[in-house]
Order: structure tokens, then C-alpha cells, then sequence
């Protein structure tokens, strides 16, 4: 939060930075950097009281999120490139683009297979008390999280994944199955953003065992919430 304050004080009312800030983030693979990235943005633009610069901000939030194959995946990004746009049209800017590009429905697209239970398990790491790495059990730890109250993992669940998780996607609960949303987070996490415990397992592993004396969270739990 201090960090996107503190954004925002230096990009005020200079759109141009702003838009090169974007760009230099264009390619991140880290959703949470992208949210704070435009909720700075979204913060300049709110305080601005000039607003040279913003149809060039506007284009290129346009661009950066919603004018590719599939809007860009991630609801909160989302709500703020929409903000942002929304806010510079009410006061009066003007796009060269169609406004409609960024109002839902978004061409955003469903699993074409989703992973099974089997299918998650082969990510685990068997318990070997031989071990020396006790670090590369970090990935379990995601998956033990992740399990729902539901389907095969009833009996197991984790409390992250039937209290956090089960509680978010409550709404929807007539529509999926939990442990099929809950896979499909999971795999997201390992292939696409890259949980690795070469990288992540030495600080997860001493947030966990640190549980009760540590506010602070898991990597991989950081990447559950994304």
C-alpha cells in the first residue's frame, strides 16, 4: 500500500511517465505486480488536475488490457483500466478507440480441460524422512491449502480452501464443482506463474514453521489469493 502512494505522488499529473510506467511493466507474469501498478495509474488519474497525456494513457491501457485475443485475466486489473477509462471520458477526454472495447462481457475463455485430483498429485512431492531438501515440500504445503470440502479432498481439506477459498466462490457454488476450481488455481500456480521451490521453498518453509510468532504469508499463498 506504501509503496502504490508513494507511485502515485511521483507520476502526479504527469500521464506520459505514467504511460511509460505501463510499458515497462507491459510483459510482468506476476498478476498482483500488474494490480498495483494500475491502482497506482488509477490513484494519478483520480488526483489529476491537468490532463495532458491522457488520451496517450488511454490508448495504451487500452492496448496493454483490452484489445488482445482475451481480455487480460484478472478482474482487478480489469476493474481498474476500466475505471481509469471511465473517469478520463467523464471529464471530458476523447478516444480515438471504441469505448465499448472495454465494457463486459469480456471475451474472456473457460478451461478446455480441467486437471483431476491425479492429476494435481503428480505436482507432490513424496515424504522421504532421507531428504535433505526439506524445502521442496513447500509445493505440497500449496496443494494441502488448496483442498475444498468437497469431492475426493473432503476428508483433508485445508483451511485456506474451504474457508477462504469455498467463501469466494459461494456465489457460483450451483455452477461448479469447489475441487475443480480449486485444481484449476492450483496448476495455474505451478505453469503459469511460476511457483518453483528452488526459488520460493526456503522462505515458505520458515514462514510455516514460524506460523504462530509471523505475520507474514507463504509466497505460495500469496500466489493462492491471486
Amino acid at each position: 500500500e506504501e509503496c502504490i502512494i508513494t507511485l502515485v505522488n511521483l507520476l502526479e499529473d504527469n500521464f506520459m511517465l505514467a504511460k511509460e510506467i505501463l510499458g515497462v511493466f507491459l510483459n510482468v507474469n506476476d498478476p498482483y505486480v500488474k494490480e498495483g501498478i494500475y491502482c497506482a495509474v488509477y490513484g494519478v488519474v483520480l488526483r489529476a488536475r491537468n490532463f495532458n497525456g491522457a488520451a496517450e494513457l488511454a490508448d495504451a491501457i487500452v492496448d496493454d488490457i483490452f484489445s488482445g485475443e482475451e481480455v487480460y485475466n484478472n478482474i482487478i486489473v480489469r476493474a481498474h483500466g476500466k475505471g481509469i477509462i471511465d473517469y478520463l471520458k467523464y471529464v471530458g477526454v476523447e478516444f480515438k478507440f471504441d469505448i465499448n472495447k472495454v465494457n463486459p462481457p469480456y471475451n474472456s475463455k473457460w478451461y478446455d480441460n480441467i486437471p483431476s485430483t491425479e492429476d494435481i498429485d503428480k505436482y507432490k512431492i513424496e515424504y522421504n524422512k532421507e531428504i535433505n531438501e526439506q524445502y521442496k515440500y513447500s509445493v505440497n504445503a500449496i496443494i494441502d491449502s488448496m483442498a475444498t470440502n468437497t469431492g475426493e479432498r473432503a476428508m483433508c481439506y485445508g483451511d485456506f480452501g474451504r474457508y477462504t477459498f469455498e467463501g469466494w466462490i459461494e456465489p457460483w457454488e450451483h455452477h461448479f464443482i469447489a475441487q475443480d476450481l480449486s485444481n484449476i488455481v492450483t496448476k495455474t500456480i505451478f505453469d503459469n506463474y511460476g511457483y518453483d521451490s528452488e526459488l520460493h521453498g526456503e522462505f515458505d518453509l520458515k514462514i510455516t514453521r514460524n506460523h504462530y510468532n509471523n505475520n507474514s504469508e507463504r509466497i505460495g499463498k500469496k500466489y493462492q489469493r491471486i
